[in-house]
Order: C-alpha cells, then structure tokens, then sequence
C-alpha cells in the first residue's frame, strides 16, 4: 500500500508489485482451495469439492486402476492397512483391484462431492491357493472343533467302521471307536458335540435304523485307548432310570402318568456297565443326517405320556445334546423332557417339561414350550423363569411342530420349525417386538458375530436380513432383506459367514465359491476352490482362518483344507 503513494517508486514498479500481492493472493487461495479437496471443472467452469476413495484389500499388497489408469503408489495413504485416493472429481469410474496370483476384484462405483467412498471389505483370493492334504483318507463323515484343535471323523472301506479323532497340529490320530465285524450294514456317525475345551464329544452312531449314544473322554483315549470307562454306552444306564422310576407307579393307576418332576434327580451309574454291541437294544433312527434325531409326536391325548413304552421299554429316543461347560450337558428325550447331566455328580436332573425346542446361552436355557409355543429363559436348572415373547409363533399350532433354535441374546432370537419355516424375533425400536415369519423355506441360519446380520439359505438363494441399523458403507436399515445370490440351475448345498462378516461362502456342485454382500453395483463374486468331486462337504473355521473341504486326492477322497484368507 506505501508502494502505490511513494512517488519515487515508478508507476510499473507500482502495477508489478500489485499484479504479484494478487497473483500471491490467488495462488494461496486456490492452494488452500486444493487442500480442502476443491477442484476447477473447466466445462462448468466453476470450483467444486472434490471427493475420496477409501478401500481395504486384502491382500494389503494390491494395485489400484480407475478406469484403466493405474493409480502411482505415491498417490496413497496408507491408514490402518487401507488405501485412500483423494482429490477425485465427481462421477462415475471404474474401480479395478489386482494382486499378483489373485482373482481380480472390480466395480463400477460413483465418486460424490465431499464425500469419502468406502469400500472396506476388499477381497482378492488367490488363483491356485495351496491345498494342504490331511492324513484324513475317505472320511463317512467329520467334525472340526470350534478353533479347529480337534477333528472327530469316520471311515470304512471292506471292514468295519472305525471313529478317529485327528489332531492337526500334531499330524496324528487315534481310534476312538470300532464296531464289531461281520455286520450286514455298517453303522455312521449322525452327531457330534464337543464339549467346550474339546476334551470330551456326545457321538450318536446309527444303522440300518437304529441308534446309540457315546459319552468319548477324548483326552483319557488318547492316552490309554478306548474302553468301557471312557468310551461310555449312554443307553442303559439312561434306560436304568426310566425302568427304575416306572416301577414306582401305582399298580391301580389304568393311565400311565408321568412321575417325573421339575427338579427331581436320578444316579447314573456308569459302572458294571457292558460295552453293548449295536445289535442289543435296536433303536429308531432319525430323519435328517445332520442333526439328532427327531422325537416323535405327544401322546394325542390329555393325560401325561408315560416314562417310556412299558411294551418296548428299551426304546430311547434323544435328541439335541448341548453342552451347558465341560461336566454338564443337556438332552430331550422323546416325551419332551429337557434333563442335565451332571458328570461330576454321575446323576441327571428334570429341568423342564413339554418343550418343543431350546438353546444354551451364556449359561441360560432358551426354550420353546407347549401348548402355547412361547419362548421362556430359565436358569440352568429351569427356575427363575422369564418370558421372552408375548405372541404365538405359529397361529396353526399342531402337536408335532419341534424348534431349531438360534439364540443371539434376549432380543435376537431366530428359529426353524421342522417345515423349515425361519420365524425371527427382533426387539428394537425400529421392529415389532414379535415372532415374524421371514421364509417358508430354510436350511439353515447364521447370526453374524456381531448380532447386526442374520445369514440364511436354501437351495434357491442365500439372504442376509439387516437387525440393526449398518451405518457402514453401503449403509443398510433395519429390516434390509438383502437378496445376495439367486441359483439359476444347481442347488446351493451349504452357505457359512466368512470371518469379516461381509462376504458368504457356499457351494454349488463341485465348487465353493465366495460372494461379498456390497450390494453397489454387482456383488464379485469369486470361485475359492473347485474340486473333482460332486458336493465337496466343507467348514470354515475362522480362528484359524482355514477352509475344510473333501477332494478327490492321487487315490481316494481326503480331507483338504486351505488357508483364508492366505497367510501374508
């Protein structure tokens, strides 16, 4: 400003200072501009913000195209293992993510004004992942533990059948279990339940329409084989209780009632007890290979079933088995009776009566209960009682209607009748406080680790069904009923949440495949592994981050499994 009234200084002097405090004045301007992520749009010849891109790949070592462009690594921040792209104008683009070895992950995404789009769940798997081949050679059937410490499997070829438990981290295994030979029709493993440190399984064995149930102490058989102490035959000594207790009623009584109460304990003595053979005691089977078997029907009429058939009192029908820790678990029996077995005690207990379903939690027993078919929680010996619902699941209520039931906590509960119908109850603000039926046809249910998703699937299509509020990108509202895949021609066998919760593994004929759940443009869609065999029977265990599959290895079917995501 002196400049302009000083006389000595010449007039272009003066215009020349004055054209560099302005030029100075508007470069700071379009700097500080820049900084705040604004832009010039030359068409519209205006400034405006600019926006961010934000994506987490795994693996961390990927490179980026926008439409085409590669995108220079000097480009990126790199924050908490995610990339961020910034000073992107407005618009659509085509987002492209590759990795040596890796599929390509690709969308076509939309870049908004001062907005950062957030891609947080990339995945990349591999092209050829490593298939690592467990001495687990043409299995009937398997089991991993939770933590994948453990293995349970079958197998038979020309003889017997034989229960190995695996342990992978020291490559071995041991028999657990072996049927006497010269059967006409070899037994199977139709269940199987660890205890919570794995050092104990209830394993149910069927044939030919029969079936028993074994106590394993699996630490105690690793160390000194199988035997009659801890490789214990269930039956009898169950059975001892109900004979026992039958002998009770009165002779003049023409009904047989029920003598059992809520709160009664019996002994069960497991000593003096023959290692039966499967021919003794012939039991029913059950219906479906994947889960215990299927009580039958309530006695039609109005008084109390009897103990067990007084004509056939070597008849046992279970079913559920839960541990409650490692000394206790819990079964029903065929007249609907929830019991515990308490193993330190060696004495089992009536905890509840007339229950159509139930579920162990936190220490708490959930449980659906006839007539009305309300869902209680009691303590774990069926005391301290607390209704949960105020409506009937099923307005058409029938007698032989049993539960799956799938329990988050008190306001997330989801369960599966044996039409296959999914009634969920989800108590928030933004639902009714009521059972509401999502589909008529379910195989199974998955809640996510979290309790914000709930996963389920049929042979058609694989949903996930929103019961909280996702404020993550994509955002979702409560009751969002996502479509995530449709089949056109093959059946979808099997569907498990991937460990982030944001991606969906299952299988199709002779392929596992993985999908995202990021509606925004087309879901990828990735195939993880594709095998020579029809219906590759796979787990995921995601504390270890392994997928368990069966493959057709040099000479027979094996167990296989692959790391996943793969070890960086």
């Amino acid at each position: 400003m002196f400049l302009f009234f000083d006389k000595k200084i010449s007039l272009k002097r003066k215009i020349f200072s004055i054209f560099l405090l302005l030029l100075f004045v508007v470069m700071c301007f379009l700097v500080i501009s820049y900084a705040f992520g604004y832009r010039f749009n030359f068409q519209s010849k205006v400034l405006i913000r600019s926006g961010t891109l934000t994506l987490k790949p795994t693996p961390q070592k990927v490179q980026i195209l926008l439409d085409g462009k590669k995108i220079k690594k000097k480009s990126y921040d790199i924050i908490n293992d995610s990339y961020s792209i910034h000073g992107l104008r407005p618009g659509n683009y085509s987002l492209k993510v590759q990795a040596q070895q890796h599929q390509t992950w690709q969308k076509n995404i939309n870049i908004h004004s001062g907005i950062a789009t957030e891609f947080w769940n990339v995945f990349l798997p591999q092209t050829n992942p490593e298939k690592n081949r467990l001495d687990i050679v043409s299995p009937k059937y398997y089991k991993v533990s939770e933590g994948g410490e453990k293995i349970i499997f079958s197998h038979k070829l020309n003889g017997p059948l034989n229960v190995f438990i695996y342990q992978p981290k020291k490559q071995s295994s041991f028999l657990v279990y072996q049927e006497p030979p010269n059967r006409e029709i070899s037994a199977k493993i139709q269940f199987v339940e660890f205890s919570a440190d794995k050092s104990k399984a209830l394993i149910t064995l069927e044939e030919s329409g029969q079936y028993k149930y074994y106590l394993a102490h699996i630490d105690e058989i690793e160390k000194n084989g199988p035997n009659q102490k801890n490789f214990i035959l269930l039956n009898p000594a169950i059975l001892n209780i109900y004979r026992n207790y039958s002998q009770k009623q009165p002779q003049e009584d023409a009904e047989p009632k029920d003598i059992f109460q809520p709160g009664d304990s019996f002994e069960l003595n497991f000593s003096q007890l023959p290692q039966q053979d499967m021919t003794d005691q012939e039991q029913p089977a059950p219906t479906n290979e994947n889960t215990s078997p299927t009580p039958p029907s309530p006695t039609p009429n109005n008084s109390e079933p009897s103990l067990v058939n007084q004509n056939s009192d070597q008849k046992l029908e279970l079913r559920d088995f839960k541990w409650l820790n490692n000394e206790n678990f819990y079964y029903l029996d065929q007249n609907q009776r929830l019991f515990l077995v308490d193993l330190d005690r060696s004495e089992v207990r009536l905890v509840l009566k007339k229950i159509r379903g139930f579920q162990v939690s936190q220490n708490h027993v959930y449980f659906v209960q006839a007539p009305h078919n309300l869902v209680f929680k009691s303590n774990k010996f069926g005391s301290d009682l607390e209704q949960i619902t105020e409506n009937l699941i099923d307005q058409d209520i029938q007698d032989s209607v049993f539960y799956k039931i799938n329990v988050y906590d008190d306001k997330r509960i989801a369960l599966i009748n044996n039409q296959n119908q999914l009634y969920l109850f989800n108590d928030n603000q933004e639902e009714y406080q009521i059972f509401k039926k999502l589909s008529d046809q379910v195989i199974s249910i998955q809640f996510s680790d979290d309790g914000k998703k709930l996963l389920y699937f049929n042979q058609e299509e694989i949903r996930v069904y929103y019961l909280k509020e996702w404020e993550v990108q994509p955002k979702n509202k409560v009751g969002a009923n996502l479509l995530i895949f449709q089949s056109q021609d093959e059946n979808i066998r099997n569907a498990l949440w991937y460990k982030n919760y944001q991606h969906v593994i299952f299988n199709q004929e002779n392929q596992i495949k993985i999908i995202e759940i990021d509606q925004r443009d087309q879901p990828n869609l990735h195939q993880l592994i594709q095998t020579q065999i029809s219906n590759p029977d796979f787990t995921y265990e995601p504390n270890e981050e392994l997928l368990y599959f069966l493959d057709q290895s040099d000479y027979a079917i094996q167990l296989f499994n692959i790391n996943l995501p793969e070890e960086e």
